[in-house]
């Protein structure tokens, strides 16, 4: 049995680490919430999981799509060694046969300068969106306007997607 605290610091110390602990054990239960979210999130990936990669890849935009519904394009590149070229795999929002077509360089447009940093770049203005592309080449210029029918990107966001073969 606990003796009672007389002293008034002995009191507030007490207090103190009270308090630290419940913290401690609501930052606990928000790290398991989320780690309960991303392991929701792997579940629901997998659930419908193919093997063939272009259709993972579709699925995973889907998905994207879902979750940030103010997104209105979307489309995943994957740098092919063959064609040294970053080649479309998975898209929302275009005209799928144009851009399917179109074949980026390492360092052409925002998608290609994330493949060569390794890092993701946000664009929140269509000033931005120019500004931080770039020129495509003209082949790729005419593709992206078909694929877009004319419409220029508002916004724009780009995210390398690595494996552990790249690290």
């Amino acid at each position: 049995m606990q003796r009672p605290i007389s002293d008034p610091d002995q009191l507030v110390k007490k207090i103190a680490d009270l308090q630290a602990e419940v913290d401690r054990l609501r930052s606990g239960e928000l790290e398991r919430l989320r780690s309960q979210e991303r392991l929701n999130l792997m579940v629901e990936l997998t659930r419908h999981l193919t093997l063939d990669l272009d259709e993972l890849l579709e699925q995973c935009l889907q998905r994207l799509a879902q979750t940030l519904p103010q997104a209105d394009i979307g489309v995943i590149y994957i740098y092919d060694p063959r064609e040294k070229a970053l080649v479309p795999k998975a898209c929302f929002g275009y005209d799928r046969q144009p851009l399917m077509q179109i074949r980026l360089e390492p360092g052409e447009s925002m998608s290609g300068k994330v493949f060569l940093q390794g890092r993701a770049i946000l664009a929140q203005t269509p000033e931005q969106v120019q500004k931080k592309a770039g020129p495509l080449s003209e082949r790729n210029e005419v593709l992206y306007a078909q694929a877009t029918q004319g419409a220029k990107i508002k916004s724009n966001i780009c995210v390398p997607l690595q494996t552990s073969a790249e690290e």
